[in-house]
Formats: C-alpha cells, structure tokens, sequence
C-alpha cells in the first residue's frame, strides 16, 4: 500500500530546506531547451502540458490523461468547466485515488476516472 511516509522519508529534508532557505534542489530545475535529461526531463514537459491544458480547457469536451497514477493536475483546470475527464491508469491506483480524494473532501467529479 502506498504511504506518505516514503514520500517524506525521501524528499523531507528537501521540502524543510526550500521553506527555510529557497533550496531548490537539481530534480526541480528547468533545464535549458536541448540539455534536459532523464532527471529533469519531468519539469519542462509538466509546466507544457499544464499550460497547454489551462488555455485549451474552455475549447474542449473531454480530457484524456493516460497513465495518470496518483497526479491530480487535471482536476485544477477540468473541475466545474464540463470537461469529461478520462484517466486511464490500473484499477487499484484509481480505487486509491478515488479512496483518498472523498477522505480528503476534495472538490473532483466523482466518477471520472476510469481504469483500463
């Protein structure tokens, strides 16, 4: 089962260290367009697909994110603005998601994730 304490375990210092004083460390850099590499590919492609998806939201009725795990980016753009959302991902990590997101009383259209 999947914990919070492994994500802290993992990257705790890190979050202390960037409240306290701005560290940021070298996974949450943007790397110059061409040098990204497989540590840092990840940031780049987060903020396009963010972008991409906040000034096409209004022009599109459904979004399908493949592959979604446990993110929850699509929810900031997609809730309330009629968009079918369709997350493709396996079905116990969208039963946990969904689990979590009605414990947490997340705002989220109940229903929208489907599995595959």
């Amino acid at each position: 089962m999947e914990s919070h304490f492994g994500f802290f375990a993992t990257f705790g210092a890190e979050i202390i260290a960037n409240r306290i004083v701005g560290y940021k460390p070298a996974i949450a850099a943007l790397p110059e367009p061409g040098s990204e590499t497989l540590f840092t590919f990840q940031n780049p492609k987060t903020i396009e697909f963010d972008s991409f998806l906040e000034a096409h939201v209004n022009h599109v009725t459904q979004v399908v994110a493949m592959g979604a795990g446990f993110d929850l980016r699509v929810l900031q753009f997609t809730v309330g603005n009629h968009v079918d959302v369709y997350e493709l991902d396996l079905e116990n990590t969208q039963t946990l998601k969904l689990e979590t997101l009605r414990e947490a009383t997340l705002p989220h259209d109940c229903g929208y994730l489907h599995t595959c």
